[in-house]
């Protein structure tokens, strides 16, 4: 049984507090915080590059004619199992999701993360080279190593937030990593797009992104902390500030309530609508890229660029949704709640429309394809203001264990959906295929949208223990909001 730190602040320092607000200096404009955040927001940008590129790079690699002028670019057009190898990333990150955030709290999250981030990096970057010996099975194998390391990433993120992002930043803090995950996502499609048609060919988008993965690793090795109180150059006035502004003055431990957790409905209802958020967001990574460019018809290079156009328009809708999520709360439009019900509801329901439109589309309609694309994505951005924000809700002390443990949950049955392309479409051009997978999938994500708004409660759990009777209202408020999730 792994030990949950609680922090409770010393009475002497209430002094330099003010309604939950630290007044006193709080160190540099760029401090030490801020770099821990930077490295934070590189490295998903990493992860969401390396795990979504493929998805590009396989057209590349399997096509019957190379994209590429160079002749001694390979191309693997026998391979028969490619969806299993896309689908094979998430087999062994289910695991390390699990694993994950127990252990970087018991042992601190540095070199966990590290080995973790570096063995994606590296699996990543010598894929061509094992393709090239050991064919499919080798790509397999390679995807197997960055899932596991992969799985890490998200979790990790959860326990360094929660040493390093006071209160007040939180919102600050989110806005930068998920600019990371954007930009990202908007690289994994233009990078592999454009040199896949270059005299490099599709090889060298591995090795691009794979770099920028090690010089993350080489940063981190030489800034990355596990907490303010481990850092050896922070100024005394900015430790000072993230301490008491997250009471990490004192601990005292209290256990993870594992069975209360796994028998409370309202969890259990977040563990159903993460199971409809992975099978969405792994459909988005996977396949859309390949029915873009088997039904669409897009080339190669147009395939990468407009498919970067999507997570663009969700970062702008992000920046939306969330303010405007926490202003209906704050200002008593909506309860938190029914906040949470209302924003799942309208993803659910836009990504379960946008999909199923875009199945009736045909090669004509290429820029009608695009636009029902970015409704998919601004709905998933919609949807991050719901479950995902209300496990914060539930329970502020244990949101990182319950979102790990339901993602493992979730991306154990969504790394089925590109198996069940691979069962289905069996002709990669029919659209009546595609069709069914994508009636599938918007039967599956509307379907636990409606559980969620259902049974989803927006009331602190007692399980999660003694809050601070000390915190204003309006503190607890900004700690379980939209935009400053930990």
């Amino acid at each position: 049984m792994f030990p949950e730190k609680v922090r409770i602040g010393q009475q002497e320092n209430k002094a330099e507090l003010v309604n939950g607000i630290y007044t006193g200096n709080k160190g540099p404009l760029f401090g030490a915080r801020h770099v821990q955040i930077l490295l934070l927001s590189y490295c998903v940008l990493i992860g969401i590059a390396t795990r979504g590129s493929f998805a590009v790079q396989i057209v590349a690699m399997t096509a019957q004619n190379s994209s590429s002028s160079n002749p001694d670019i390979p191309t693997y057009y026998d391979w028969k199992n490619s969806n299993i190898i896309l689908s094979s990333f998430y087999w062994l990150y289910v695991v390390s999701n699990l694993v994950a955030a127990p252990l970087e709290k018991k042992f601190g999250p540095k070199w966990f993360f590290l080995g973790a981030i570096f063995l994606n990096c590296l699996a990543y970057t010598l894929l061509p080279a094992i393709a090239a010996l050991f064919g499919e099975f080798g790509a397999l194998a390679c995807r197997l190593l960055q899932g596991l390391g992969e799985g890490f990433m998200f979790p990790t993120q959860q326990v360094i937030l929660g040493q390093w992002a006071p209160a007040e930043e939180r919102s600050r803090s989110i806005i930068a990593i998920n600019t990371g995950s954007t930009i990202g996502s908007m690289l994994s499609s233009i990078i592999p797009g454009y040199l896949s048609t270059t005299w490099w060919g599709w090889p060298s988008s591995f090795y691009v992104i794979g770099a920028m993965g090690m010089l993350w690793c080489v940063l981190f090795l030489v800034f990355g902390r596990n907490s303010p109180a481990s850092h050896p150059k922070i100024t005394a006035e900015e430790k000072r500030y993230i301490q008491m502004s997250l009471n990490q003055e004192h601990t005292t431990e209290v256990p993870i309530p594992l069975k209360e957790m796994a028998t409370s409905v309202p969890v259990l209802c977040n563990v159903v609508a993460q199971i409809g958020i992975a099978w969405s967001n792994n459909m988005a990574l996977t396949e859309y890229a390949s029915y873009l460019d088997k039904v669409m018809n897009f080339d190669i290079k147009s395939n990468g660029l407009y498919s970067a156009i999507p997570p663009g328009m969700a970062l702008i809708a992000g920046l939306i949704f969330g303010p405007a999520s926490d202003y209906a709360i704050m200002h008593n439009y909506l309860s938190t709640v029914n906040s949470r019900r209302l924003f799942h509801l309208i993803g659910g329901t836009g990504i379960s429309i946008s999909i199923v439109s875009l199945s009736f589309l045909d090669q004509s309609q290429k820029y009608m394809a695009i636009l029902l694309m970015v409704c998919i994505y601004v709905s998933q951005s919609a949807m991050a203001c719901g479950n995902v924000t209300n496990m914060i809700d539930l329970s502020p002390r244990f949101a990182g264990i319950i979102f790990g443990s339901s993602n493992a949950v979730g991306q154990s049955i969504g790394l089925f959906a590109p198996i069940l392309v691979q069962l289905i479409v069996t002709h990669e051009s029919d659209i009546t295929q595609w069709r069914i997978v994508f009636i599938i999938t918007a039967g599956i994500i509307m379907g636990t949208s409606i559980v969620f708004v259902i049974f989803a409660s927006g009331d602190r759990q007692p399980w999660d223990g003694p809050a601070d009777p000390n915190e204003p209202y309006s503190v607890r408020q900004k700690k379980i909001s939209v935009i400053s999730m930990t």
